[in-house]
Formats: C-alpha cells, sequence, structure tokens
C-alpha cells in the first residue's frame, strides 16, 4: 500500500466515524502500509483534522455514556487502552452531567434488582453491586444505591 493510497483509505474512514490515532495506525499497519511511511501519513491525517484524540476523546466518552451506560471508570480505561493522553481523558470525563450520572446509576440498578424477588438477600445486593461496578461506576457511588 502507498502513503497516497493508505491517506485516501484514512481518510474516507474518518469522513464516517470519528477515530483516534491508535486506531488508525492499527487500520493501516492490518493493510500493509510500511512503517517507514506511517508518520508521514499519520501527520497529514492530523494536518487535516481527519483525527484528533481530543475530539475522539470527548465522542467516545458520550456516546458511551449516554447509549451504553457506562460508567467513568470503564470509560477511562478503554481511553487509556487507546493511548489517550491523560488531559484529553479528564475533560472527556468531566463533560458527564453529575445529575445524568447519578441517574444512569441509579436506572442501571433497580433495572438489575428487579429481576431479584424481594427481599434482596445478601447474594442479590452483591451481584446487583458487581454488575453496576463492571459497568465502570465507582464502588462508593454504587453501594449506597444498592435497595435493602
Amino acid at each position: 500500500m502507498t502513503p497516497e493510497e493508505a491517506y485516501n483509505y484514512a481518510a474516507a474512514l474518518c469522513n464516517k466515524a470519528e477515530y483516534c490515532r491508535s486506531e488508525i495506525i492499527s487500520k493501516l499497519r492490518n493493510k500493509g502500509l510500511d512503517p517507514t511511511d506511517m508518520p508521514a501519513v499519520i501527520q497529514r491525517l492530523e494536518e487535516q483534522r481527519l483525527i484528533e484524540d481530543h475530539r475522539y476523546a470527548m465522542a467516545f466518552a458520550r456516546q458511551k455514556f449516554r447509549n451504553q451506560y457506562w460508567g467513568r471508570r470503564k470509560i477511562e480505561i478503554e481511553l487509556r487502552r487507546k493511548r489517550i493522553t491523560p488531559d484529553s481523558i479528564s475533560d472527556a470525563l468531566d463533560q458527564i452531567n453529575e445529575r445524568d450520572y447519578s441517574a444512569a446509576l441509579r436506572a442501571i440498578i433497580a433495572k438489575k434488582a428487579k429481576s431479584y424477588t424481594r427481599p434482596l438477600d445478601h447474594a442479590a445486593r452483591t451481584s446487583i453491586a458487581r454488575y453496576a461496578i463492571s459497568r465502570g461506576f465507582e464502588p462508593s457511588l454504587v453501594f449506597p444505591l444498592i435497595p435493602r
């Protein structure tokens, strides 16, 4: 794959969806772009503002929270895995409204609690808490909301 073909391929991807630098590098590597050509292609994409990790982090956090009800911890872990800078991660997490965050957590706990018969025993409460924590919500916020 030539650098021009790689640029055109990556530009077409970026015009369809938001991608971060590490995702584009991975895709270009899988397509067979020579590693020595990679920096020039990535630089051109960044100059054209087709990839921008900060913008990606903001969109990723919004989408994962609003559509999939991920908590801050899970979003942060995923963004770190994608090699997003700590400042961009912090900005992305800061955009999540506290009231919406609390409401999402309450909804997740209520939905999971409905699948158990009342009164909830210790095992059921533990399972509900584990579920909410696995979604990326902080244990300090989860445990006080677990129904008795």
